[in-house]
């Protein structure tokens, strides 16, 4: 191995041990010359990381006889067997030389540069990745057909023009993004001297936290804070107070959403088809009208008339089966779905799920309906 430091030539000789079958590395040294003492030196660490001397070592014949003699006495001591490669046999000697060139693609020579001792860790560093970097791109990925990233980047790689449509795109979310923070911002800027000062990171949370809300309840919530502030002035507010405040009137405002998407939905109920208003209505062909009612349900804008819809419409079958075969209307509305194109394979098993967890086995066998609890004059239904 060849390291130059701030233009200072070292090279050093690494001894790697390495268990044939696990292919681990065990032992190791490095060195500035090959010697008996840095081979021994490896060896007995591969015995402190397996809690045994090998049975058998592969060597090369770079080592000269007089440093190999004091091996071979260790290794007859230990009863260690020395197999030595034949010289200019591929064959024998592939499990060392074979490595020689992939250590040197991916390792290559090592410059370290630097005048202060953070200068030159900096340049170790910048090393390390280096080495981690050839080491991956030298790594086959299945996604590329077994082949190396450095295989496919050939140089004939053009740009992937058809994404830059896509790329832009997402430039430009990101960007009305960042608008939509920064005028967000602007409308609660003015609380900021009544907080502690942020740190940037604390005022980039702030930020962060706020996009989620509206500009009507940013408003409002800056009204509150305002007011609470006014009432005491003494008092030290914090973001949490206002945060807490926030998320007081974004709930305030869910509620009245929700409460006039409830009255819509009931009043939409009135414009159930006529062919099944009660449970004396004319049997034929209702299960036509009654899929298109459900498709009409599921395009109205809110979940709250969804549901109220849904939900009448099961509370209908319900009476429906007083006197009438629910089963077999079942059996017809869930074969006329199938067939609609009004309905994804999805939408229809959402569905049928929704009447199921409602009516259950009422649905599946003719039977009376479920007895409802009595309600006192003083229940209410929110």
């Amino acid at each position: 191995m060849t390291i130059v430091l701030n233009g200072e030539i070292f090279q050093y000789c690494w001894y790697a041990f390495i268990d044939q079958s696990t292919t681990l590395l065990v032992g190791s040294s490095v060195t500035n010359t090959e010697s008996s003492a840095s081979f021994l030196k490896a060896l007995k660490e591969g015995k402190k990381t397996a809690n045994f001397f090998a049975m058998g070592v592969l060597i090369d014949n770079r080592m000269p006889e007089s440093e190999l003699s004091s091996v071979q006495e260790f290794c007859k001591e230990y009863g260690i067997t020395i197999v030595r490669t034949f010289p200019g046999n591929s064959k024998s000697n592939g499990h060392i030389e074979n490595n020689f060139g992939i250590f040197e693609r991916q390792v290559s020579q090592i410059f370290v540069q630097g005048s202060t001792p953070n200068d030159i860790a900096r340049s170790i560093a910048k090393n390390i990745i280096e080495i981690f970097t050839q080491q991956r791109n030298h790594s086959p990925r299945k996604k590329l057909g077994d082949r190396t990233p450095a295989e496919v980047n050939d140089g004939n790689i053009k740009r992937p023009e058809h994404t830059k449509s896509a790329l832009e795109a997402l430039r430009d979310r990101f960007q009305k993004e960042e608008i939509n923070i920064d005028n967000k911002f602007k409308i609660v800027e003015g609380l900021l001297s009544h907080f502690l000062p942020f740190s940037n990171e604390s005022l980039d949370k702030f930020k962060r936290t706020i996009k989620k809300y509206s500009d009507i309840d940013l408003i409002a919530a800056t009204a509150s804070f305002l007011g609470q502030k006014s009432k005491h002035p003494d008092e030290q507010f914090g973001p949490e107070y206002f945060l807490a405040i926030l998320r007081n009137k974004r709930e305030q405002r869910a509620k009245e959403t929700y409460n006039e998407s409830f009255r819509a939905g009931m009043d939409m109920l009135t414009t159930l088809p006529a062919s099944f208003q009660g449970p004396d209505a004319s049997k034929k062909n209702m299960e036509k009208s009654i899929c298109e009612s459900i498709a009409k349900a599921l395009e109205m804008p809110s979940e709250a008339q969804k549901l109220c819809y849904l939900e009448a419409m099961a509370w209908w079958m319900v009476e429906f089966s007083v006197s009438n075969d629910l089963p077999k209307l079942w059996r017809k509305l869930g074969k006329e779905i199938e067939r609609s194109i009004q309905f994804s394979l999805k939408t229809c098993a959402q569905v049928v799920e929704f009447f199921y967890n409602l009516l259950g086995g009422l649905l599946l066998e003719k039977r009376g309906p479920p007895t409802l609890p009595v309600q006192n004059e003083n229940s209410y239904c929110q």
